[in-house]
């Protein structure tokens, strides 16, 4: 341990902002070495949509890029996209804020990837597609939800997050936020939509929805580059500027509900993926960085020896997070009722748990490891706006790394009523076999089928 520095590198970014169109326009600028590439992100908010409006953005992240435009066919654009950038995508995210672990800003960006002379073509692209995007196309809309639900064997592939994430919704709004955008409430609308009867209210959420959320008052910049770079990111930013909406964006902020319904999704598949989830700081606890160690422990000793090598599951895992958000989750399970019940052992193992010197360190350095990850540089600058929402100060982070440097037998021990807390919320999802989940369904306040077709 004496090997590893004590001292955290903070994320580093500096607010700035340019002037376009009359608009003061925030930015955030994580100076990085980048080899002469320009990472850009355009971030607008959405803090203002409900569940339903969610889903509907959803969806427009799915079409924008991939539909025709007013200058070009979609096939043009990629064609374009490709010979001219290394990509420009478009996400829906969420970014903890204010140092508040359980508060969360929602945004819809477009991440771009170019060399340091494109920024013109970039800023004519973005409001090309965000500006003149022939949403009223409805053979094609109809073709990208056909191809949506058509990889919808994603949600069972990677099960262990689809449980995951799914048991999280019922208490945390940031897991409830994934599920409507990306999870099995999503999937769920997309079963739902009937593109021929349902088209002119589709098209009008999303037309409504882009002129609110594209507007030039509801825009940050973020920009990863060197100060060489910087000089010229915003050559053509005014064509942008002019081109999007000048209405502001809803000022509120609108509140999701969650519910607690802990749900078995059965599937064709012949295994499981069984999730476990709890919030420690909803009964009083507070973060700790022995977390970090407790979590190598389980994945590598306590889990992995119960439901890995006794149990069969090809793998296993647990999340903690400063939100208090904490979960265990099992990968191609073969089992339901005896993983919970192994979940409901993690008590007994940490009020029991033993260890020498040895065994502690391989710990603390595992760790540490995943802290201290050798980053790219768009990795590295995306630490700085995550900095930026969040207003990380420096002596959390400091007072994390030390607590993890100095995990000892006995902190471990003194996790078993955070750890009893979080089990006593006994949120649980399942996905996997129907038969298996239907053996063990008295689990569940709820059992159906993954997918309605």
């Amino acid at each position: 341990r004496d090997d590893i520095s004590r001292e955290v590198k903070m994320p580093e970014y500096e607010e700035k902002s340019i002037k376009a169109s009359g608009k003061e326009i925030p930015v955030i600028h994580s100076n990085v070495f980048t080899a002469g590439i320009n990472y850009v992100k355009f971030i607008f908010n959405i803090d203002f949509a409900n569940e339903e409006e969610l889903k509907y953005l959803a969806l427009l992240k799915e079409i924008l890029g991939y539909i025709d435009t007013k200058k070009q066919s979609y096939a043009a654009l990629s064609t374009n996209v490709n010979l001219n950038s290394g990509g420009v995508g478009y996400v829906i995210e969420a970014f903890a804020t204010d140092a508040n672990p359980i508060d969360f800003t929602f945004a819809f960006s477009v991440n771009a990837k170019i060399l340091y002379g494109k920024e013109s073509w970039l800023y004519s692209i973005v409001s090309e597609v965000l500006t003149m995007s022939k949403l009223e196309d409805k053979k094609r809309v109809k073709d990208i939800i056909a191809e949506v639900k058509a990889g919808k064997d994603r949600l069972v592939s990677s099960g262990h997050m689809t449980a995951l994430t799914r048991a999280g919704s019922y208490i945390s709004k940031e897991l409830l936020f994934n599920d409507l955008t990306k999870g099995i409430a999503y999937l769920n609308f997309l079963e739902d939509i009937d593109i021929e009867k349902d088209f002119d209210r589709v098209y009008e959420n999303l037309s409504r929805l882009l002129k609110i959320t594209f507007s030039a008052d509801n825009l940050l910049i973020h920009t990863i580059c060197d100060d060489k770079g910087y000089k010229h990111t915003f050559d053509g930013i005014e064509d942008l500027a002019n081109s999007l909406e000048k209405s502001d964006a809803p000022d509120k902020k609108s509140s999701l509900t969650t519910e607690i319904k802990n749900e078995g999704f059965e599937t064709s598949s012949m295994v499981n993926y069984v999730a476990r989830f709890g919030n420690f700081v909803n009964h009083g606890f507070k973060y700790t960085g022995v977390l970090r160690v407790f979590k190598v422990l389980l994945s590598y000793d306590y889990l992995w020896n119960n439901i890995r090598v006794k149990g069969g599951a090809y793998g296993c895992s647990a999340v903690f997070s400063r939100s208090g958000n904490a979960g265990f989750v099992s990968y191609r399970d073969p089992n339901v009722a005896n993983t919970n019940k192994i979940y409901e052992g993690i008590v007994d193992y940490a009020k029991n748990f033993t260890a020498g010197d040895r065994e502690m360190t391989k710990s603390v350095i595992g760790a540490i490891s995943e802290m201290d990850i050798p980053l790219t540089p768009s990795r590295e600058g995306m630490k700085g706006l995550s900095a930026y929402y969040s207003k990380v100060r420096h002596e959390d982070m400091q007072k994390e790394r030390e607590e993890v440097l100095n995990t000892s037998e006995a902190d471990i021990r003194s996790l078993a009523p955070l750890l009893e807390v979080v089990l006593s919320d006994k949120l649980i999802c399942a996905v996997g076999n129907e038969d298996l989940i239907e053996k063990d369904k008295k689990l569940f306040k709820e059992v159906k089928h993954l997918f309605k077709d």
